[in-house]
């Protein structure tokens, strides 16, 4: 389905100006008034609603307010999300909550052996980086899950 949209449907000349020929009485200028007036409803809602309905909801209508998170659990992920966790607890956590062996889509996908001999070492780096945070989010996964 395609959509076609005018923001304004009358052109500049079809407008309504007074000229040296329009009468400059009180009359004139409530007519050219009531002319702009009705022009700008036509134009508002030929299509315009369509187009806005197009676009989607409003998000900031749709944004939803939720209760407030429980002051002690805020002020330990507040210390978690500004310094993270240190290797050990990373690894404690890991241990704790293994990934399900029915959900192999959780790991990591392992790195085509003639793909890393054509990889530089910097490339190698940031593939091994995304396979650990992709690990740790299967583990985070795995210990919301069970």
């Amino acid at each position: 389905m395609t959509m076609e949209f005018s923001i304004a449907d009358a052109s500049v000349e079809e407008q309504a100006y007074p000229t040296e020929e329009a009468d400059q009485t009180e009359e004139g200028a409530d007519a050219l008034c009531e002319d702009n007036m009705v022009s700008q409803d036509i134009s508002d809602n030929t299509g315009i609603q369509d187009f806005f309905s197009f676009l989607g909801s409003n998000p900031e209508e749709n944004e939803k307010k939720r209760e407030s998170l429980h002051e002690e659990i805020k002020k330990r992920w507040d210390i978690f999300l500004k310094g993270g966790l240190s290797k050990e607890q990373r690894e404690e956590l890991a241990k704790k909550y293994p990934i399900f062996g029915n959900c192999p889509l959780l790991k990591p996908p392992q790195l085509n052996p003639e793909i890393q001999s054509c990889l530089d070492s910097k490339a190698l780096r940031h593939d091994q980086f995304l396979e650990n945070l992709q690990l740790q989010l299967g583990h985070a996964l795995s210990a919301s899950g069970g």
